[in-house]
């Protein structure tokens, strides 16, 4: 379903449908059990293009938490290791830190206050009941606006596989690079510090059959996502 890569570290990560699953439902029942999120609360999502970044917006989905980018307006923030001054300036009444390193590695030096994502979500039970998506899915996008655009996104087709580059902070790079093929029944090859000299190998190993952010000779690209 998701195949992850990280070209600064090497790193290579494989999820199955099953797996992700149990990801998500391990997120959804940290927000809700751990956390008491109510629907309609908003989540801050503060997090590069990643595999947590994936699981982590699909379970703040299914919890029925609301998701957006501003880490001032939310009240639980999710935010990169390196990211948490920043995040901890709008003083969120809970942030959550990740490392991002490989194997799930926890964060090296944990603030006062700050949940470790590595060592807090993984006791979570795998199973959960997903609840009503809430109105604003992303930001002030509502969740029927964003799942209708992954249904209709132009150039998709059924059991495609996409690789991307394009972060998820933004409409264009959320629903090209990660619902629109999800919702195909395709996959998705999430790639972050790419190393364009991989770039053509990488995508013929990976059968992949179009591009998010990043463009690669005979395959079509989608969306408007553009990386540097």
């Amino acid at each position: 379903m998701l195949t992850f890569y990280d070209d600064s570290t090497g790193e290579r990560v494989e999820l199955s449908g099953a797996t992700a699953s149990n990801w998500v439902s391990k997120v959804a029942n940290l927000l809700v059990d751990g956390l008491d999120c109510q629907p309609g609360d908003r989540v801050g999502v503060l997090l590069p293009v990643h595999w947590q970044t994936a699981v982590i917006l699909f379970g703040a989905w299914t919890a029925g938490v609301g998701v957006t980018n501003d880490s001032t307006d939310a009240d639980i923030v999710f935010a990169a290791e390196t990211a948490l001054p920043a995040a901890l300036e709008a003083d969120p009444l809970q942030p959550i830190g990740l490392s991002l390193r490989p194997l799930g590695a926890p964060m090296q030096a944990i603030p006062p206050g700050v949940l470790d994502f590595a060592t807090e979500v993984p006791g979570y039970g795998d199973v959960t009941s997903p609840r009503p998506l809430p109105g604003p899915a992303f930001d002030e996008t509502p969740a029927a606006v964003l799942a209708d655009r992954a249904r209709t996104a132009g150039g998709h087709h059924p059991g495609e596989r996409v690789l991307t580059t394009a972060a998820y902070d933004n409409l264009d790079g959320l629903v090209h690079g990660l619902l629109a093929p999800l919702a195909a029944s395709g996959s998705v090859v999430v790639c972050r510090h790419l190393d364009r000299t991989r770039l053509p190998a990488r995508a013929a190993a990976e059968r992949v059959t179009g591009t998010v952010g990043v463009a690669v000779e005979g395959l079509p690209r989608l969306g408007q996502a553009r990386v540097p």
